[in-house]
């Protein structure tokens, strides 16, 4: 089992619960856990997902709320995605996202990944805007 350590904002969009946050330690992973906080990037909401371990982040774009009740199976969507995008062996991407196969959520625990995360947040707001969006 890993752990997807969410903010409150997207714990609160998702519906979940105090009593649904897992209190497990999760399982070693080469990758480790992950926080993820909701955005909003031209009114749209976001999903950022950041990495504990090595601060590897990623975007959703645009979620509805619908897509939030299965977050866990869009990250892991998602990450076997940007896994493919670095060029990983199959091997390697497939180990990976092995580990993943059983996602908790759990709050926050790491103001550094936070204060990452919201650095990140802004340059992905930034980069999106002087694209055109």
């Amino acid at each position: 089992m890993q752990l997807i350590r969410c903010t409150k904002k997207l714990q609160k969009e998702m519906g979940l619960k105090a009593a649904a946050l897992s209190e497990s330690e999760p399982a070693f992973s080469y990758l480790a856990g992950w926080h993820a906080n909701l955005i909003f990037i031209q009114r749209r909401k976001c999903v950022l997902f950041v990495n504990d371990k090595t601060l590897f982040n990623f975007i959703i774009p645009d979620v509805s709320r619908a897509l939030l009740k299965n977050l866990s199976g869009l990250f892991v969507t998602f990450l076997a995605c940007v896994l493919a995008e670095e060029d990983l062996s199959a091997h390697v991407r497939e180990k990976i996202l092995s580990e993943y196969a059983d996602i908790e959520y759990a709050n926050t625990n790491n103001k550094s990944v936070l204060g990452s995360m919201n650095d990140l947040a802004y340059h992905y707001q930034e980069y999106i805007l002087s694209e055109g969006g």
